[in-house]
């Protein structure tokens, strides 16, 4: 099993998070981007609610999102 901090999210789990993203109603997911820092992919929101931009990083970083919104 990976720790966290070897996990490294590839881009079909990139597509896979943008494509529950785009089930919701309340956050858009405007692209899937590769980091080249981490080296690693990252999907670009837009919370319509709060009006900012979030990169979520990972499938565990959209349940939290998810969990804090409502």
């Amino acid at each position: 099993m990976k720790s966290v901090k070897e996990a490294k999210v590839d881009k079909a789990e990139a597509e896979g998070v943008a494509a529950a993203i785009r089930r919701e109603t309340w956050i858009v997911a405007l692209a899937v981007e590769l980091n080249p820092v981490t080296n690693t992919y990252e999907v670009k929101c837009r919370d319509l609610e709060r009006r900012i931009f979030i990169f979520v990083k990972s499938s565990r970083d959209w349940d939290i999102l998810k969990q804090r919104h409502s």
